[in-house]
């Protein structure tokens, strides 16, 4: 399902993309190398969409800088990008491709451990770089294309927002949003195990 997922400026990784196999992945690393950095985009992705993102955030990581890179510093914000591939017969007729980007920055608010988060939800073509951008998100703004009837519009979206928790997971399970909807049922499935023993026994 996930296909890949680039990681900016995301604890340990300045700019990394890691490449995924469709049926197991097994990281390999010395301690300190970013294994469980790569655990950890994932498990903000489980925790957002379950609606924990400022707990994990704030509570567990500590906030922004805490989890902004040490290394070379970079202007910018912190930057997730997944790439999904999706064969379900559903949604191959939504997007024959079954190609999805999801573009997450979280964003620090100035002088504090705050953030905001950016987002949004693209369609991309297989074999070109056009992709229809279907959900968008920024600081509690949020823009949904929606479906009436066999029309498709690109419009506001009228609910509040929580600026520090995904737009994604606060899409109502309606036939207005089918693309939306799909991606959102698909990751409140996902779950990371993160927790590993390695002491002797």
């Amino acid at each position: 399902m996930i296909k890949s997922v680039r990681l900016q400026n995301f604890f340990s990784f300045e700019d990394e993309t890691i490449e995924l196999h469709p049926e197991a992945n097994i990281f390999v690393g010395i301690n300190g190398s970013g294994k469980s950095n790569v655990l950890k985009a994932f498990k903000l992705l489980q925790e957002g969409m379950a609606g924990r993102l400022r707990q994990l955030i704030l509570d567990q990581w500590g906030g922004f800088d805490a989890i902004y890179n040490k290394g070379k510093p970079t202007a910018g914000p912190i930057i997730l990008d997944f790439e999904f591939t999706f064969l379900d017969r559903f949604f191959l007729e939504l997007n024959s491709a079954g190609q999805v980007g999801y573009h997450i920055e979280i964003h620090q608010l100035k002088n504090s451990q705050n953030y905001y988060i950016v987002e949004s939800l693209s369609l991309k073509e297989t074999d070109s770089n056009d992709e229809l951008i279907v959900l968008a998100s920024e600081n509690g703004e949020g823009r949904v294309f929606q479906k009436y009837d066999d029309m498709h519009v690109w419009e506001a979206f009228d609910e509040e927002i929580d600026p520090q928790q995904l737009f994604l997971e606060s899409i109502g399970l309606t036939r207005q949003y089918p693309f939306q909807t799909f991606l959102r049922k698909a990751l409140k499935d996902f779950f990371v195990y993160d927790y590993f023993d390695t002491t002797p026994n």
